[in-house]
């Protein structure tokens, strides 16, 4: 049964129960030392993100995410726990964008449908679309991979998100899609002859035709669906001063 817990309802649960603790100096400490032990295993996710193209959602199961934990510097690994997850997901994904941006139904419905039909070309390319879109939806008119010099989603969220003094579980969540790494965003000047990941502007300005596999538009999902479901988590975290000025934070 525990094997089906995901990890944004077990953090929920937590901070549901933390502010019934009783403010006594040894209870707080008490609370204190489990935050940040919880907050010891996250630490790993915006690794994943920087080394090998995936996105870790919130509503990932504790067992893929303890068997992350333990290999997240093998990339064999990383690949076969989060292929299995997002294989085993992509139908409830889908049906929660869909809840959560109503109006771009028609487009994801068909995006989905490249990907599970192996028209990975497509689909690749289309998740990068929908990553843009959900964005513009949250900001009134931004985007996540580009921004000038008068408003960028991505930098101004990235700075104010290192400027948070605070120990957050949840802040690994966000963090992983907020690094200038990130081979996804990584433009044609930082890009070396031996770069090998898949890459938003190699994808659409046309400079690789070698990216149509499944693993990709896994990938690319995985970015959709990690971003998207942690919109709300971020203007949360962002816009709530009581989180902000509290050291341990909300946990999710």
């Amino acid at each position: 049964m525990s094997s089906r817990f995901k990890v944004g309802d077990i953090m929920k649960a937590l901070n549901h129960a933390v502010p019934t603790v009783p403010k006594t100096p040894n209870s707080l400490q008490f609370v204190q030392r489990i935050i940040e032990k919880v907050n010891k295993k996250f630490e790993f996710i915006p690794s994943i993100a920087e080394n090998f193209n995936w996105y870790v959602e919130p509503s990932i199961e504790l067992t893929a995410l303890k068997e992350l934990f333990k290999s997240y510097n093998d990339e064999t690994r990383v690949n076969e726990i989060l292929i299995k997850h997002y294989k085993e997901n992509t139908t409830r994904i889908l049906d929660d964008l869909k809840e959560k941006f109503p109006h771009r139904s028609n487009i994801l419905e068909e995006i989905f449908f490249a990907h599970n039909n192996g028209f990975y070309y497509l689909s690749c390319i289309a998740f990068m679309t929908q990553v843009d879109g959900v964005v513009y939806d949250f900001s009134d008119g931004k985007n996540y991979f580009h921004g000038t010099r008068e408003s960028n989603f991505f930098e101004e969220t990235r700075a104010r998100l290192n400027s948070l003094d605070i120990e957050s579980a949840g802040l690994y969540f966000l963090k992983q899609l907020f690094n200038n790494e990130l081979p996804i965003r990584i433009g044609p000047k930082k890009r070396t002859l031996e770069f090998e990941h898949m890459n938003r502007h190699q994808m659409l300005h046309g400079e690789t035709t070698n990216f149509n596999t499944e693993i990709n538009s896994l990938k690319a999902l995985s970015l959709l669906a990690t971003l998207a479901f942690n919109l709300k988590y971020l203007d949360d975290i962002l816009s709530n001063d009581e989180i902000k000025n509290n050291k341990y934070g909300d946990l999710i």
